[in-house]
């Protein structure tokens, strides 16, 4: 079996070593496999010299092509930043991207809600490259190492039916010079927030609801109300109109509503409607924030 010429492994720190730069007799193994790889350079240049490279100590490694040594190794070190990062309680590693259907540019933090990294969890119908999971355990992202082989449509539908927002790189070898630097910009990712888009996708949005402190702008009376909130798994977080729904989920939490009424209010310069009191005040009933409010970051 012809020999396969490695570019790059892993030392014992498991930082990745190109060939160009490694050193003859320190022990290196391969990003795939995990066996031992030698390093080999004859030094000699010119036709009929072999670069310098990596092989597998034995002529080992016969399942390891170059397509899934840059798979593993991209994988491995990826999963290894990301769980760093949750580790010491790094609160944004931020993505930048396009969406395919609208081009529309946007920005998440994939470290919004992620507090564990698995790789390729077992999910039934599919192993993602890397999952990444909320505190009660759940899928919330999937990130895909692409560099030959795409997810099949089936995948796809199961992230879309299951609320999981896919990120995807598809790399070549130069993208492991600076992995973290390659992950703030993925090649795709599954989330727009554009209703109009074909690339929108309402599984992936979620829905909850908030208490405010409103207040009436004709007379100034300060009341309690609630407002619909739309937020990602990715730090998106978008005000939305009160919902039948949304007034069954409060109901159900134990929320007295005795007296209250969608009405609208006026929130950051927009009207919303919101469940608020009814105000005795004449004339007809105006509500907006008693401040300017902070808005939340939005990425």
């Amino acid at each position: 079996m012809k020999e396969l010429l490695i570019n790059f492994a892993f030392d014992l720190d498991n930082s990745i070593v190109f060939a160009k730069d490694a050193v003859k007799g320190i022990p290196y193994k391969c990003p795939e496999c995990g066996q031992e790889l030698v390093f080999k350079s004859s030094g000699n240049t010119g036709p009929g010299s072999r670069r310098p490279h990596f092989a597998h100590k034995g002529g080992g490694g016969s399942n390891c092509t170059p397509e899934s040594l840059l798979h593993s190794a991209f994988k491995i070190k990826t999963a290894e930043i990301l769980q760093e990062k949750i580790n010491c309680d790094c609160k944004e590693f931020i993505l930048n991207w396009k969406c395919e259907g609208c081009n529309k540019p946007y920005s998440g933090n994939i470290l919004y809600m992620a507090k564990d990294v698995k790789i390729e969890l077992d999910l039934g119908v599919c192993r993602p490259d890397i999952a990444l999971l909320d505190a009660n355990g759940k899928v919330i992202i999937a990130v895909e190492i692409v560099n030959t082989h795409y997810p099949e449509d089936g995948v796809l539908k199961y992230y879309r039916d299951n609320g999981i927002v896919l990120v995807q790189y598809n790399v070549t070898e130069d993208d492991l010079l600076n992995i973290e630097e390659r992950l703030h910009n993925p090649d795709h990712v599954s989330l727009c927030l554009d209703s109009n888009c074909r690339e929108f996708k309402p599984t992936l949005l979620n829905r909850t609801v908030i208490p405010r402190d409103i207040e009436c702008i004709r007379c100034h009376r300060v009341y309690l109300g609630y407002t619909a909130v739309v937020f990602t798994v990715l730090g998106h977080n978008l005000l939305s109109n009160i919902s039948n729904s949304d007034v069954e989920y409060l109901k159900n939490s134990g929320v007295e509503l005795g007296g209250f009424f969608p009405q609208s209010v006026i929130i950051a310069g927009k009207s919303f409607l919101a469940m608020v009191p009814n105000c005795n005040c004449t004339p007809k009933l105006v509500m907006q924030f008693p401040r300017p409010v902070r808005r939340s970051r939005r990425f």
